[in-house]
């Protein structure tokens, strides 16, 4: 329901909203774009259902990057005064309808500026644009309904889901990067690392000199952290089993050269993979190694800012 994207209407029990259906609906969105296996980055309410995800479909999550979140069970069953507090909004959000709904449509802005504006670091790290574009997603209709249904699904449908999961003793099987601002209420109220060393198998992670807006605020100390995580070499070798490209010897001489700040024509020949059609080599190099591909392009864009 957040953006511009599908705002189902209201059922029962907010299935609609289930982190096990939005959930699926990546899946399949990456099933169609031509990834079956991947990894993931997600913030916030992203992050809950990119955990319901892991959790559903384990072969086709190689690596995760999680947010300023612990596991919503454990906040739930572990509120205090001190979180009800900071997140107001869970608890007035799942409230029956139409008054939330209600409330949010009658001042749009005002909801918007009193939940993101009373966080550690208050509108600072968004620009008007963005602002603007947030508010103009909140006034979509149905988009009131799309963010009480979700949080109506988190403190009901989804707790059963998770409550299952704990019972069973299943537990998230990729490598997980836990990154929490040390500023936010999350790291305040919560151990996030321990609690989510209880519901997976692999976890690493630390607190950023941030507040909750992890990626606004501390965009190059993210990038560093969850970078390093993603391109650990089996994330690499997972990748590189499903490579297109038939020569990679070729492909990788290429790419080198291209970090370097050479024109790509020179060492990116045209090839013709096994699926019969002809493309750019680096084409291929990017599907075998996304991380890489995007670390080397980097380079090559500061090292053209410096030239010039």
């Amino acid at each position: 329901g957040y953006g511009d994207s599908d705002k189902p209407g209201k059922t029962e029990n907010a299935s609609n909203y289930s982190k096990r259906v939005m959930a699926l609906d990546q899946l399949e969105l990456m099933s169609q774009l031509g990834f079956e296996r991947f990894s993931i980055m997600a913030h916030d309410r992203g992050a809950r259902v990119a955990h319901r995800l892991a959790q559903d479909h384990p072969d086709s999550v190689l690596r995760m990057v999680l947010l300023d979140i612990a596991p919503t069970l454990a906040m739930y069953e572990q509120t205090n005064q001190e979180f009800a507090r900071a997140y107001w909004h869970w608890f007035f959000l799942i409230r029956p309808a139409p008054l939330p709904e209600s409330l949010i449509e009658s001042d749009p802005e005002g909801y918007l500026r009193g939940i993101m504006g009373v966080r550690s670091s208050g509108l600072r790290p968004f620009s008007e644009a963005a602002m603007a574009e947030y508010l103009r997603c909140l006034k979509l209709p149905g988009a009131a309904t799309g963010i009480c249904e979700d949080y109506r699904a988190s403190a009901g449908i989804d707790l059963e889901h998770d409550r299952a999961d704990v019972d069973a003793g299943r537990k998230l099987k990729c490598p997980l990067l836990v990154l929490c601002g040390e500023q936010g209420a999350v790291g305040r109220c919560f151990s996030p690392l321990l609690e989510w060393q209880s519901v997976a198998n692999d976890v690493s992670g630390h607190s950023l000199p941030s507040g909750h807006y992890i990626p606004e605020e501390v965009p190059e100390l993210l990038l560093d952290h969850s970078l390093k995580f993603l391109a650990q070499r089996h994330f690499a070798r997972d990748i590189r089993r499903q490579a297109m490209f038939p020569n990679r010897k070729q492909v990788i001489k290429g790419a080198t050269a291209f970090a370097s700040g050479d024109p790509v024509s020179r060492f990116f020949p045209a090839m013709t993979g096994p699926d019969g059609m002809t493309r750019s080599s680096y084409e291929y190099f990017i599907q075998a190694d996304p991380v890489r591909s995007l670390l080397l392009a980097a380079r090559h864009y500061a090292g053209a800012c410096r030239a010039a």
